[in-house]
C-alpha cells in the first residue's frame, strides 16, 4: 500500500526529473527493501516512509528546489 502512496507522490511532481518511471522504480524498490529488513523495526521503518515521501515532494516541487 505504501509503495502505491510513494508512486502517487512522485506522479503528482511536474519535474520530470522526479516524475519519471525510474524515479518511481527506484523509491519503491529502496522502501521495499527497508521494509523486508529484519534491521529495522516498525517505527524506524515509517519514519524513512515519511522522509522518502517528504523528499519527493520537495525535490518534486520546482517552486522549492
Amino acid at each position: 500500500m505504501e509503495d502505491k502512496y510513494l508512486s502517487l507522490a512522485i506522479i503528482q511532481s511536474s519535474m520530470w526529473e522526479i516524475n519519471n518511471p525510474r524515479v518511481n522504480s527506484l523509491m519503491r524498490e529502496f522502501y521495499k527493501m527497508v521494509n523486508e529488513s529484519n534491521s529495522f523495526n516498525t517505527q524506524q521503518k515509517e519514519e524513512i516512509y515519511f522522509i522518502l515521501i517528504s523528499l519527493i515532494k520537495v525535490y518534486g516541487n520546482n517552486k522549492w528546489s
